[in-house]
């Protein structure tokens, strides 16, 4: 009997370690990460060599049945595929729209470089000038959310300053914080006319986490406020000065409190200006 149980404990060990792992790739590969390889040569150890310059390892191939659409980023199905993790073997740059490549072709034939040519930073502090659509993957398709986000412009402003690292790590200078792929992409800024323009990247919008909890219970206290009030009224003398400092501060925190709950439940898309006077 304990020989039998030292084998079977024996086999499941031995099959713990001789079952393949999966892949990192999968959970961290997002779709806009990886490639399709339909027309992509295969090599006879099973990796594939994307554009003739990448080489894809078989550990970073799956199978896919799905596409999903870059304008709207809704999922169809399509025939099963092979697509690659380019992004596990190359530098990937996230780009929120495809017009810089528009800009691009539209401008090189003269010969003039309009900021496609940006400083990369290598281990060692080594500098090197890397051009953004030749020397990495694009990634398209609003990678994160840049509504809320700002562009890092040093030529406009010089506490925008930035440092791009060999892998896709972005550093803010300001306050020294380092992006992720997640975190940013590039765009082009429009200067004076549709000839002058700028490239830098956009700093995604923080996605912003309403706590419920806090919004209801803003709600449940405001009937009690305004009781509150009332017996507060009744019970004191409202000529004193005290009653009507203390009933003014609790109607304009009855007010404040209304305003946050209606406009946070009901969803309605406020601008800056009202959400500060709010509070929100």
């Amino acid at each position: 009997m304990i020989l039998y149980n030292f084998n079977l404990i024996f086999i499941l060990i031995l099959f713990k370690f001789t079952t393949p792992i999966q892949s990192d790739f999968t959970k961290d590969c997002p779709f806009i990460y990886t490639v399709d390889l339909t027309d992509t040569p295969l090599l006879p150890n099973g990796s594939y060599l994307y554009h003739n310059d990448t080489l894809i390892p078989p550990e970073f191939v799956r199978d896919y049945n799905y596409t999903i659409l870059i304008n709207d980023k809704t999922s169809k199905n399509v025939q099963t595929h092979k697509r690659g993790c380019i992004c596990a073997v190359k530098q990937c740059l996230p780009f929120c729209s495809d017009d810089l490549e528009m800009f691009y072709e539209q401008y090189k034939s003269n010969c003039v470089d309009y900021g496609f040519q940006k400083n990369v930073t290598f281990s060692g502090g080594i500098v090197k000038s890397k051009h953004l659509l030749k020397d990495f993957h694009l990634i398209y398709g609003n990678v994160c959310n840049i509504e809320n986000g700002y562009m890092l412009s040093p030529e406009l402003e010089q506490h925008n300053e930035w440092t791009l690292y060999e892998d896709s790590m972005l550093l803010r200078q300001h306050d020294h914080r380092n992006l992720t792929i997640k975190e940013y992409c590039f765009d082009i800024e429009i200067l004076n006319d549709k000839y002058q323009f700028i490239i830098n990247p956009i700093v995604c919008g923080e996605t912003i986490v309403i706590p419920w909890f806090k919004i209801w219970a803003m709600a449940f206290s405001i009937p009690f406020l305004i009781l509150t009030m009332i017996c507060y009224c009744y019970m004191q003398r409202f000529e004193d000065a005290k009653c009507k400092c203390f009933v003014t501060y609790l109607s304009f925190v009855t007010m404040s409190y209304t305003l946050i709950c209606f406009y946070t439940i009901s969803g309605i898309d406020l601008s800056s200006v009202p959400c500060q006077i709010y509070g929100m």
